[in-house]
């Protein structure tokens, strides 16, 4: 009985442990760091409480640095100094408490052999790597015993195979593991069996549970304290149970300082941190939200839209229309609304380097409600099958992308519409497929093309102000530029620049490329590839670097062709 969805969370799992491996060079284990930019500001409790005892001054981390590389020489992205001349982390410490476990285990270990007992030796990372897939076994078992109270069976395993291996969830358990959002997946897991226990049964056990767990919550990330509207709105799906439910309520107003007193426990530990540090219990974090402006982009955008870049969440929120007269309704409907308003609501929309939109990832479990009712609704109608391919469909491409992401292929910042298009499933970019990573443009297919200018001679550029070729060129045409470049200096920070001037010598067209992309190495002669369309009153096309005035390279071959229109 509900085999299939057994053997599906097995599978799901061991998909999950392959991504990991996958995703580690185990040949060069001593390069290999997950504590550094978002990763070591969650982290850094650990090695500085236990190892250091220092979480003032952080006298240890010049060394640390040195020797791993997690800062690069900028403590800023982590650390703050406070007014009281202390130094305080930016990031809440929730998720360090539920890494906790996992740093201890590795602590010993390298008390007992060769590696620097020193936070961020090998064994500290590998524990880190792999800790979030040992709650994210938990969140299976528990999340698939919730959805079969409400669902066939067939359905739950549809619904968590899309959830977790159709979506950028997986980025964020088996690869980019030092984030939060893989541990708390397992506290939204946990409130939604929580709700569920304390309706069928109230007792203060269940209600101070379920205030450690939003206190929790709320010290990993501060907006997951909109987490209690689960509970709060749980069975409040028609008029009969919400009077019920608010019955039950004042039957048991007691559990109510329960819950308070569970989500100030959960809370305390990071209270005892600022205490100490900045002599408050309360600390501002300087986050700022535009709710009445909030950044569609997130959801819609080329750069790493939610809905672009992982399409299965779409079925998410259509999802809501086919909850019927579920308990979890309401609760479900208002919490993802809300959470979804407010992470597209704060001002830093692009949430760091991410893979799709990886703020909500953590809220999945509660989606996965809403899912399986579209699930249970396809499954009635003749779209079944159709349903299954495209499903097929939706994981094959995300676990491509999530390859791709880990190339470099598919950016985590800095993507546009034309770029996505030329690289979808495509495992060999061109050099003219990376130009379009700077909104490059094609010329059509069927344009022949002749030879303008043709030039095979090394030419040392020294000098980024000036340009290093110069051609006439026509209004209304298309140009194709191939440059072999070796950079000198300032190859992470430069560019091949174009400029296209009137024959008064006005610049009426600008375009610059990279000399950085996933083809490129500093170290080798990279091919670049560039078509641009001239405007009219064109009369000159110059090629130039750009990026400072520290760049250098040289230039081994060019050549440019055009094509009337």
């Amino acid at each position: 009985m509900n085999r299939i969805s057994k053997y599906t969370i097995a599978g799901v799992f061991i998909v999950a442990i392959m991504v990991r491996i996958l995703s580690i060079d185990f040949s060069k284990l001593d390069k290999y760091v997950i504590t550094n930019y978002d990763g070591l500001g969650y982290y850094i409790y650990l090695p500085a409480i236990f190892i250091y005892q220092d979480v003032t001054e952080y006298k240890w981390i010049d060394e640390i640095d040195a020797q791993y590389q997690v800062f690069r020489g900028d403590w800023k992205f982590q650390i703050s100094q406070h007014k009281n001349g202390n130094f305080v982390t930016k990031y809440l410490g929730g998720t360090a408490i539920m890494q906790l476990p996992f740093f201890l285990v590795a602590h010993g270990y390298a008390l007992v052999t060769d590696y620097p007992a020193d936070g961020f030796s090998v064994p500290y990372q590998l524990a880190l790597a792999f800790a979030p897939l040992f709650y994210f076994a938990l969140v299976l078992l528990l999340l698939r015993k919730i959805l079969l109270r409400y669902y066939e069976d067939e359905v739950v395993a549809v619904t968590l195979v899309l959830l977790f291996l159709a979506s950028n969830a997986i980025q964020y358990i088996s690869v980019d593991a030092g984030l939060s959002h893989g541990y708390l997946l397992l506290l939204y897991t946990l409130i939604l069996q929580l709700s569920i226990k304390w309706h069928e049964e109230p007792s203060g056990r269940l209600a101070l549970f379920t205030g450690l767990v939003i206190g929790l919550a709320t010290i990993s990330r501060p907006t997951e304290l909109i987490i209690l509207l689960i509970p709060l709105l749980w069975n409040t799906h028609n008029k009969e149970s919400t009077k019920a439910k608010w019955t039950l309520v004042k039957d048991h107003k007691n559990y109510i300082a329960l819950v308070v007193l569970g989500a100030f426990l959960g809370a305390l530990p990071q209270m005892i941190y600022w205490m100490y540090v900045v002599g408050s219990p309360i600390q501002t974090i300087g986050s700022k939200w535009y709710f009445l402006n909030p950044y569609f982009r997130v959801l819609f955008g080329w750069q790493k839209g939610w809905f672009i870049y992982t399409p299965v969440t779409i079925f998410f929120v259509l999802g809501f229309f086919f909850m019927k007269d579920r308990p979890f309704k309401k609760s479900v409907l208002w919490f993802c609304l809300l959470n979804i308003w407010i992470i597209i609501a704060w001002s830093v929309w692009r949430y760091g380097g991410s893979y799709s939109t990886r703020a909500l990832v953590q809220s999945y479990p509660v989606f996965a409600l809403a899912l399986a009712g579209l699930i249970t609704w396809v499954f009635s109608t003749r779209f079944k099958v159709i349903f299954y391919i495209v499903a097929l469909y939706l994981i094959g491409v995300n676990l491509f992308q999530v390859w791709q992401y880990k190339k470099g292929i598919l950016r985590h910042d800095e993507m546009n519409r034309g770029y996505y298009q030329s690289v979808y499933l495509d495992m060999n970019p061109t050099a003219l497929d990376m130009s379009m990573l700077d909104d490059g443009e094609r010329m059509p297919i069927d344009c022949k093309t002749s030879t303008y200018f043709k030039n095979i001679v090394p030419k040392d550029v020294v000098d980024s102000e000036k340009p290093f070729y110069s051609v006439h060129i026509p209004e209304n045409q298309w140009i194709d530029i191939e440059l072999d470049l070796f950079s000198k200096k300032g190859f992470w920070r430069g560019y091949v620049v174009l400029l296209i001037k009137d024959k008064t010598g006005k610049e009426i067209g600008f375009r610059k490329f990279r000399m950085f992309n996933y083809l490129t190495k500093s170290t080798k002669i990279n091919q670049y590839h560039m078509q641009v369309h001239t405007p009219k009153g064109t009369e000159k096309l110059e090629i130039k670097l750009g990026g400072g005035k520290n760049i250098s390279a040289q230039v081994k071959s060019l050549i440019v062709k055009g094509c009337f229109e």
